[in-house]
């Protein structure tokens, strides 16, 4: 049996929607017609799997926030809400079809959440359970989008900044393999007639190219390998917290990847805690969602420390991850009670800072790599016509 999504008109002209199991299409089309006056819109729902399937993106479920959030503040009903949510991606489309389903049968919006882990984070539904309870829902909601809305910003600008890193090196990797490949070739057909002995330099060049064109899909194969080895090495526990703890501590690098989780950190528990959340459970649905196993463990700890009694500011200070400024500024959010404000505001300042380190760590790496290529390649050039040079000087 098939599922079918659907949406019709009762008797009153009331938009419903639902889940059908029907043999196919056509089947569910009459079952349909003969309960509503009206049927809209039926169509499959198909399971996406392999690495064809595409997934929801972040950006996906943070308009649909922001669509909730103002359609239930103008008075719509949750129900009609979640059918009137317009979204591009066919698979989300299909869960909200199914949750709005359930809200029909009475179940809770963060139970249904809850339901697809992969597109609705603890946090999230963490957050709108506390508005369900709270009966602020679409107030919840519209944090949520806010802080979806920082995180997606600050994922681009990241992204913008190394774009043009990324492109030169990919330029220089594809004029190297062009070199080998092609120019190589070219300059040892030109010599195996001289019969004359080439320097090692230029020997050296030729003999990693014969190499490279003998062996390459040896190399292919080898060089995959050596990725999914090292991909399994990080993705173990030991291995990812080894990770975590070298970024903390690489130059330029380290300095980055704490800001970017102090912000992170901060956002976060902003959200959570102006919404409504216990501090502690707040606190271990960070400690998830912060992206380094050192920082985890950093909240983590805090949780306990939280729990037995201890300030904030205090568990945190003990790590000596957090900086002075961070402790300084949550610390006083705590005693003046108004801890959110602050952490949103230590969240603000570290994505300022974050975006700013990164841009000048990437304008020392640019001219670094414009050097580097500028030295391989001129290496090739001389390594290549040095005999030529030599050939033309014994001749003059």
């Amino acid at each position: 049996m098939a599922r079918f999504s659907y949406k019709a008109l009762d008797e009153k002209k009331n938009e419903v929607s639902g889940i059908l199991e029907a043999p196919d299409r056509l089947s569910a089309l009459n079952s349909l017609s003969k309960s509503y006056e009206l049927v809209l819109d039926v169509h499959e729902i198909k399971t996406r799997l392999g690495l064809l399937s595409r997934g929801v993106s972040d950006e996906t479920v943070m308009v649909a926030t922001q669509q909730l959030a103002v359609m239930l503040n103008s008075g719509l009903s949750l129900r009609k809400a979640l059918n009137l949510v317009d979204s591009e991606a066919p698979r989300f489309e299909d869960i909200l079809a199914e949750v709005s389903a359930g809200v029909s049968e009475g179940k809770p919006l963060s139970e249904l959440f809850a339901n697809y882990p992969s597109v609705f984070t603890k946090m999230y539904c963490s957050m709108v359970q506390a508005g369900e309870t709270s009966g602020k829902l679409p107030g919840i909601l519209m944090k949520l989008a806010e802080y979806l809305e920082n995180a997606e910003n600050l994922r681009r600008k990241i992204k913008a900044a190394l774009v043009y890193p990324a492109a030169v090196i990919g330029v220089s990797l594809a004029t190297g393999a062009f070199i080998f490949t092609f120019g190589v070739q070219q300059f040892q057909e030109i010599y195996a007639g001289l019969n004359a002995e080439l320097p090692a330099s230029t020997r050296l060049v030729m003999g990693l190219a014969d190499f490279m064109g003998a062996w390459w899909p040896a190399l292919a194969v080898l060089g995959v390998a050596l990725l999914w080895l090292l991909r399994l090495l990080v993705s173990s526990g030991p291995g990812e917290l080894f990770k975590d703890r070298l970024l903390l501590r690489l130059p330029l690098i380290g300095p980055i990847t704490q800001r970017l989780a102090i912000a992170r950190f901060a956002r976060t528990l902003s959200t959570l805690y102006s919404g409504g959340v216990p501090i502690v459970q707040s606190l271990d649905l960070v400690a998830s969602s912060m992206g380094n196993r050192v920082m985890e463990g950093v909240v983590r700890n805090a949780v306990r420390d939280v729990q037995e009694g201890e300030p904030l500011v205090a568990a945190l200070r003990e790590s000596g991850v957090f900086t002075r400024m961070a402790l300084s500024m949550i610390a006083t959010g705590e005693e003046s009670g108004t801890l959110d404000t602050m952490l949103d505001k230590v969240a603000s300042f570290y994505e300022i800072q974050t975006e700013s380190r990164i841009r000048s760590a990437i304008s020392l790496l640019e001219p670094a790599v414009i050097v580097g290529v500028g030295v391989f390649v001129a290496f090739l050039i001389v390594a290549l016509g040095l005999p030529m040079m030599n050939l033309v000087e014994h001749l003059g």
